[in-house]
């Protein structure tokens, strides 16, 4: 899936159905100001662990992602 510039993917607080795989493009995690680049997963752990989402997930550039339902 294309993603564009400014996108929240994960929003805190919300039930999780799905984990991300970042192809291309820049991600940011909005608490740390960490960010993630092609090649990285997020989502999964809020999934394993039967939780709510506990991070928002930001796009910082137009991105390609792969995204898998629980």
């Amino acid at each position: 899936m294309r993603i564009k510039v400014d996108t929240n993917l994960v929003e805190e607080g919300a039930r999780p159905s799905e984990v991300f795989f970042l192809l291309s493009g820049c991600v940011e995690l909005v608490k740390s100001g960490k960010y993630y680049g092609q090649g990285a997963i997020f989502g999964e752990l809020d999934i394993l662990f039967n939780r709510e989402r506990i991070d928002t997930f930001r796009s910082k550039m137009d991105c390609s992602l792969l995204r898998v339902q629980r």
